[in-house]
Parts: structure tokens; C-alpha cells; sequence
């Protein structure tokens, strides 16, 4: 069996089809796809049948000679089924036949494969160097070869990368280069297989027992190598490996002494030939590995080392007792992968069931998607322990949503808090019961949060995220002060909002890897930030955010990263609608569960709809955040405000966002206060009410400075940044943040088009209209005036800016005194 494994875009395909093309000539090779489209629908049984009938007219072991069997995309086999066929075709192989498994994962078990069958692993470290680089490679170590050997040696290793610098240790200390080019070259099997064998057989027999031993794990100490090997100076032939070949490094300063690690390739093909040599050891190190981990502290990597062990028994006993705080310390993706084995066994308990639950606490409680874990780790639960039905009573407290639900739950998880902490479980440790308790305050406070009471809201949430931070559950506590933030912005409190999202922002762990999920939180607030404060932010940062494996494991961040790179882009491209049907396409997923995403960019997401689409899909946009938000939300007042402007509604409108933002408004997203403030300036300005236009821009400028959010004077163009330059030495205290707006728009938007003084052509209608727009007047007022309907007017003064190559109306009329049309 040969297993090809790497990432997308490592030319996996482009090797099958060109290894298959020349197979052919010489035996049948049966080829199946598992993103064939025409079989999305089937099962792989059923391709794979209908692949060996068309091509190789049989099925495994029916061929008197040679048989490959070819599949590609093997990763996307997730199917329980599916994977069992696989199994079956690896285990029943006969012995001319040879299975290739092409993936950017393999869905099979090593063990599988039959006693005396050769099994290869290629990895993404195979990749192919040029004739060049593999003469500089071999001359930095002293070798050098003449033009016709080394052609031979990158002819036999297709200039694959391992097998060049493993070559290159074995021979530089050759007396005769040429003759061990010529030695390995005649070898039939893989160049790196051969050459690891090589660096064994120059080994004494016990250090390559340890050497081979130590490859299973990624990086070992002193005192885990000795568990390991059981020889206790492998110190010395540690130091001694180092010494003698850079394939093992050494890492000093840990408390334990100095950790040392192979290259993660040869670690790689170590592996595979101590599988190669004793399939079952293997397992076995793995689980003296585990046990070595556990009892040391080290739980996330003594878990990771029982799932490699398939150990169905070690890997459930350690999730019951370190799962809890391996999920509310952020080790989410070890958990996950941990339940997967165990579902994978057909092993489901309440423990299973919590944890499940938990991976997805606070953003998907109340989806349909773990209805079935939380009915799993709700079986029996008045016979298990008191720290588990806290647990489970604080999962109903988030998922409940009515006033009387969500009150009647929170008194039962009250009394058994009490209860726990009264008689306190033996079976549980100390650090689940506290564990518990912590999490239970998060679904009090979020409890109180859906009453109504963001105050005491407030309280809990930020009491319990210290002691959460005190105990080192870093998830669990910005968990807490999501919630907290939350809160702060249903009261307006907009400092203390920005105050709790800056802690969480500080939470990236010191050498914190894109898999690290708190950090990808952390980082997701930092980005958050950036953007509402117009600072710079690498996008290839937020990249990694929305690439990362665990944000298949985190709903909360699965949506809102995606829809923050749109927003960044928004305000510096030019032509933005091909952002918007990003945005439309995001927003349309799933963001029910997302509010405060979906808040934050209301404002910009019906605007765009209104210029792309028209006001009849802008009323169902605003239908959409009514349903998400809630009638009472700021957001949906704001949304009919931008739907009514410029028509005969918009007077009363005025009226009716004005009452909202002094009457204290429910806002999700606090840069939404300062839109409608724009929003109304805007208005006033068009009218020509200076007073109203200043006043009501330093109230936007004053609140936008609480938050630091320059962002919302950026949108339609930057017209509230304009009208806020256009009166700089106005606005008092805030003269110095008004300036930064300004400076943030000439930095962020992109530049107005050139204007060639040549003529513009435009209707009489619009020459009409043109010469209305320096008196200031609404566009109802010039709609009266002219005894059309606002909306025509509207239409017209679109056509007047795009044909004088401006935003708003100043600029149409500053460029229009250029060409001479005023």
C-alpha cells in the first residue's frame, strides 16, 4: 500500500496521472475519485465497483498479473461505510496488487495493512529538486559530483527532497562518492526508505532500537526517552546522535532539561519503518506515552498520544477526567479529534455528550446540530455526579430563551451549585468541580443577560472570567467576557465594551501556533479592533483565522472572520459590488448566529442592497435583521432610516431616529449609534442646516472616540469624513480624534478619479438639477421644486455623479465649477 499525503496544491494529482499514464503500458490501473461528480451521490462501494468494471473488467484479486488500484481525494471518504469499504479492499489485497491512497489526510489506520506487505508513505516532503539545487546541496557538505552521476541520482530519486538530504549524510563521508551513487541507484525500492535503513544499519542495535522508539513522539526529554527505550543512559546516546548527525536537534532550556526532535521528516519515515518492523509496537509506545504524559501534567499531549495508541479504553478514561479542562483551557481540537475516535468506535456516553456540547458553548447551544449530544449527556444524569449535572443544568440555562424557561432553570442549577458544593463528589477531581462552577456563572450571567439585567450581567460574567483567568482556563475566560461585552453594549456602555474585548485581545499565548484556539480568538478581536479603528492589520493574518483547521471546530468563528476580510476591503476598492455578493452570499449562511456580526455591518450591507439592488430587496434585508436582532434593535431603525431617505417619509424618519439615539437605544454593535448620527448629519447638510449638521457630527465624533471607531465616517464613499473636514477647528474636546477621521479617509479610500477639463455631457434634466445642488436644499425640497418624485431626483443626481466622477454631492459640485457646468 502506498499513501500519498499532502496539502492542496502540492501537484498530488498531477503525480497520479503522471505515474498512471506510464503504469498502463505494462498492467491495469483502476482509478477512482472520491470528488467524482458523478458520484457525489453514491456510495464509494458503488464508484468503486463501477471503476474496476470499466476499467479493469474485475474486481481485487481476480487478475492473474499486476493490478493497481488508484484512489485520489481519499481524504474526503468520511462515511463510516465508506471507510469500512476501504478497509475491506486494503485488508483483502492480493499479492500482485498495489492500493495508492492519494488525500490531503488518510482515513485508514496504518495497522491495516497485511502481515509482509510493504507499505510507503509519501508525504509533501517528497518534492522534487532541480538538477541545480541538488549539486549546491550536495557541495555544501563537501560532496561533488561529475554531471553524469548526478543525473543518475536525480533520475532515481526524482529529486525528491528527503531522500537528497539523507543521501547526502550517508555519503559525504565516502571515500568514492561515484561508487555509492552507482550502489544506490541499482536499488530498486524508494531512495529514502533505503537510505534510512542505511543510517540504521551504521547504528550499534540498541540505538537503533531507541532511535526508531523515540520517533513517536514529536518531542521527547530525558526522562520520556527513558521511559521509552528503558535505557537509562539514553542521555549519552542522545547527545552522541546530536553530535553526529544534524537529522537530531537538540533544545535546551526546559525545566526538565534539554527536549531533542528529529526533522520532522526523518521522523516521518522512522516511524514508518518501526511500523514496518513491528506494527504493534508502535501502538504500545504510543500508550506509554500517554501514561508518561498524564503523569506529569501534560494531559493535552497525553491525550494526543492515547488517540494515536487506539486506545479506546485510555482515551475515554482521560477525557472523563481531563476533557473538561482541556476544552476551557483551549485544547479544543485534541478533544475533537479524541471524540471522533471514540464515535468512530461506536462509543457514545454522557461524557462524550457533554464535552460534544461543550466544543460548541456559547454560540451554537441551541442548534439542532447537537439536539443529539445534548440528549446524550442528559441520559441518566440524576445518577451521575454533581459536578456533571451542573454541567448539563448550565447547558439548559444557555439554551433556553423564554422569560419562564430561562428562570426555572436557573433556580435548579442554583440548588445544585449548592448541592455540589454541600457534598462534593469523591469520584470528581477538584478541578472539574471548580471547572463547573465557573462555567455555570457563564450561564447565569447569560441568563441574566436574555432577562434583561446587563448589569448584574456585567458583574458575574467579569468575577467569574477572573477566576477563570486565575485558574488558567483561558477559553472559558473570554467565553465570560464575550459575554460581558455583550452586556456593556445593551447598557452603552461603550468604554467598558472596548475595555473587555481589549482583555480578550490580549490573550495570544506565547508561540502560539494558527491551531491555537484562543489565540484565534484573541487575534479575531485584535482584527475587530484594527478595523473599527481604521489602524493597519495584516489581512494575511486574518487569513490564517479563516484558514485554520480548528474553525471547523468553533462555530464562533467559523462566519465572522470571513465577513470582517469583506468589510476591510469595502472602503478601498473601488468597484465594491463584487464585495457585495460576497457579503450578500455570508451574510445569507448562517449568521442568525452571529448578531453582533451581523450589526456591525447592517449600515454598509443595506446601502450596498439599495444601490444594487433596490429598496424592495433592502425592506427583506431589514426583515432579515429584524428576525436575527429583534424588532427593538437599533440596527433595524437605522436600516428603515436608509431605506426612506430621499423620500417623502424621510422628514417624519428624521424625527423617529433622532427620539432612538437620545432615548438610551438597544444597539448590538456600538459603531451602529454612530452611523445614525452620520446618517443625520448627512440630511441636515443636504438641507443646508448647519447647525444641526455640526451638532449632530460631534455627537458622532464624541461617541466614535469612547469606541475608537473611525470606520463608520469611511462608508458610501467617505461623505461623513468629508463633511467632518470640511469643518475641522468645529468640534471642541474632539478636534483631535475629528482630525484622525480625516486622516484615516485621505489613507484608506481610494483616490477620487482624475478630472480631464473636457465637457460632460448631460441632459437638460440633469442641468436642471445640477444647478440646485449648491443651495443646500433636501431632496424632497428639489423634488417639490421641480414636481417629480424624490426617488427621480435620486436617479438623476446618481447619473450627475458618475458622469462628473464624484461620491457626493460637494464633490459633483466642485467638479462641476472645473468644467465649467457652474
Amino acid at each position: 500500500m502506498v499513501t500519498v499525503t499532502a496539502g492542496a496544491g502540492w501537484g498530488k494529482t498531477t503525480l497520479l496521472e503522471q505515474w498512471s499514464a506510464g503504469a498502463r503500458r505494462s498492467y491495469p490501473v483502476v482509478s477512482v475519485s472520491a470528488s467524482d461528480p458523478e458520484d457525489s451521490h453514491r456510495s464509494f462501494a458503488a464508484a468503486l465497483d463501477r471503476a474496476f468494471h470499466r476499467d479493469a473488467g474485475g474486481a481485487p484479486g481476480s487478475q492473474s498479473g499486476p493490478l493497481a488500484i488508484v484512489v485520489d481525494d481519499v481524504h474526503l471518504l468520511e462515511s463510516h461505510a465508506d471507510r469500512e469499504t476501504l478497509e475491506r479492499l486494503a485488508v483483502s489485497l492480493g499479492r500482485h496488487e498495489t492500493l495508492i491512497l492519494c488525500g490531503r489526510s488518510q482515513p485508514l489506520s496504518a495497522n491495516v495493512v497485511a502481515a509482509g506487505r510493504r507499505l510507503t508513505l509519501l508525504g509533501s516532503s517528497d518534492l522534487a529538486l532541480t538538477f541545480r539545487e541538488v549539486d549546491d546541496l550536495l557541495r555544501l557538505a563537501g560532496v561533488a559530483l561529475d554531471p553524469a552521476d548526478l543525473g543518475d541520482l536525480v533520475g532515481h530519486t526524482q529529486g525528491w527532497a528527503f531522500s537528497l538530504a539523507l543521501f547526502r549524510h550517508v555519503v559525504a563521508d565516502a571515500a568514492d562518492p561515484s561508487a555509492e551513487v552507482a550502489r544506490f541507484t541499482r536499488d530498486s525500492g524508494l531512495l529514502a526508505d533505503y537510505l534510512v535503513g542505511a543510517l540504521l544499519e551504521s547504528l550499534p542495535t540498541g540505538t537503533q532500537s531507541a532511535l526508531l522508539a523515540l520517533a513517536v513522539v514529536d518531542e521527547v526529554s530525558i526522562p520520556l526517552a527513558v521511559e521509552l527505550t528503558g535505557m537509562p543512559d539514553i542521555g549519552t546516546v542522545l547527545e552522541r546522535l546530536c553530535v553526529a548527525t544534524s537529522l537530531l536537534r537538540r533544545r535546551p532550556g526546559a525545566a526538565d532539561g534539554p527536549h531533542y526532535d528529529y526533522i520532522d521528516l526523518l521522523r516521518e519515515h522512522l516511524v514508518a519503518e518501526l511500523r514496518r518492523r513491528d506494527a504493534a509496537r508502535v501502538l504500545e509506545l504510543h500508550e506509554t506515552a500517554a501514561g508518561w504524559f498524564v503523569e506529569n501534567g501534560e494531559f493535552r499531549l497525553g491525550l494526543e498520544q492515547a488517540v494515536r495508541a487506539e486506545s479506546v479504553e485510555l482515551v475515554h478514561r482521560l477525557l472523563r477526567l481531563h476533557g473538561l479542562g482541556l476544552v476551557f483551557s483551549g485544547d479544543t481540537p485534541t478533544v475533537h479529534q479524541a471524540l471522533a475516535m471514540l464515535e468512530d468506535r461506536g462509543i457514545l456516553t454522557h461524557t462524550t455528550g457533554m464535552l460534544a456540547v461543550l466544543l460548541n458553548a456559547p454560540y451554537l447551544l441551541d442548534s439542532v446540530r447537537i439536539d443529539h449530544f445534548v440528549r446524550l449527556a442528559g441520559e441518566a444524569i440524576e445518577s451521575n455526579t454533581a459536578t456533571s449535572r451542573v454541567l448539563y443544568l448550565a447547558v439548559l440555562v444557555m439554551r433556553a430563551h423564554t422569560e419562564p424557561e430561562i428562570r426555572e432553570r436557573m433556580q435548579q442549577l442554583a440548588d445544585t451549585v449548592a448541592e455540589a458544593g454541600s457534598s462534593p463528589d469523591d469520584s470528581a477531581s477538584a478541578v472539574n468541580t471548580l471547572d463547573a462552577r465557573i462555567f455555570a456563572e457563564a450561564a447565569r450571567a447569560l441568563g441574566l443577560l436574555r432577562l434583561g439585567e446587563p448589569g448584574e450581567c456585567v458583574q458575574v460574567a467579569v468575577s467569574a472570567a477572573g477566576s477563570a483567568d486565575a485558574t488558567g482556563r483561558p477559553w472559558l475566560t473570554m467565553m465570560l467576557l464575550d459575554i460581558a461585552a455583550n452586556a456593556a453594549a445593551q447598557q452603552g456602555a461603550w468604554a467598558l465594551q472596548l475595555s473587555l474585548e481589549n482583555r480578550v485581545a490580549a490573550h495570544t499565548r506565547e508561540g502560539a501556533t494558527p491551531h491555537d484556539l484562543v489565540s484565534a480568538h484573541s487575534q479575531f478581536s485584535v482584527a475587530s479592533a484594527a478595523y473599527q479603528a481604521c489602524e493597519p492589520y495584516s489581512a494575511a493574518r486574518l487569513t490564517d483565522i479563516v484558514q485554520t483547521e480548528w474553525r471547523s471546530l468553533d462555530p464562533g468563528l467559523s462566519l465572522p472572520p470571513r465577513v470582517l476580510q469583506v468589510l476591510f476591503q469595502l472602503d478601498s476598492e473601488p468597484n465594491p459590488r463584487p464585495l457585495y455578493d460576497e457579503m450578500e452570499r455570508l451574510l445569507g449562511i448562517s449568521l442568525t448566529k452571529h448578531p453582533r456580526t451581523l450589526a456591525a455591518g447592517a449600515f454598509r450591507y443595506i446601502d450596498l442592497t439599495l444601490r444594487y439592488r433596490g429598496r424592495a430587496s433592502a425592506r427583506e434585508a431589514v426583515g432579515t435583521l429584524s428576525g436575527v436582532l429583534g424588532e427593538a434593535a437599533f440596527e433595524v431603525q437605522l436600516a428603515n432610516a436608509q431605506i426612506r431617505a430621499g423620500s417623502a417619509l424621510q422628514e417624519a424618519e428624521e424625527e423617529t431616529l433622532l427620539a432612538a439615539l437620545v432615548g438610551h437605544p438597544l444597539a448590538w454593535h456600538g459603531s451602529s449609534l454612530v452611523f445614525g448620527w452620520t446618517l443625520l448629519a448627512g440630511w441636515a447638510a443636504e438641507s443646508g442646516r448647519e447647525e444641526q449638521t455640526l451638532s449632530w457630527l460631534g455627537n458622532a465624533l464624541a461617541l466614535a472616540e469612547r469606541m475608537n471607531a473611525r470606520r463608520p465616517f469611511l462608508a458610501a464613499g467617505g461623505e461623513a469624513a468629508r463633511l467632518v473636514e470640511e469643518r475641522l477647528g468645529a468640534f471642541g474636546a474632539s478636534e483631535g480624534f475629528a482630525a484622525s477621521v480625516v486622516e484615516a479617509a485621505r489613507r484608506v479610500l481610494p483616490p477620487a478619479p482624475a478630472i480631464t477639463l473636457t465637457p460632460v455631457l448631460l441632459t437638460p434634466r440633469e442641468h436642471d438639477l445640477l444647478r440646485e445642488l449648491p443651495l443646500h436644499q433636501s431632496v424632497i425640497d428639489i423634488a417639490r421644486k421641480h414636481s417629480v418624485s424624490p426617488n427621480t431626483v435620486k436617479t438623476h443626481l446618481r447619473s450627475i455623479y458618475q458622469k462628473l466622477g464624484a461620491g457626493d454631492r460637494s464633490s459633483a459640485v466642485e467638479n462641476a465649477r472645473k468644467v465649467g457646468l457652474l
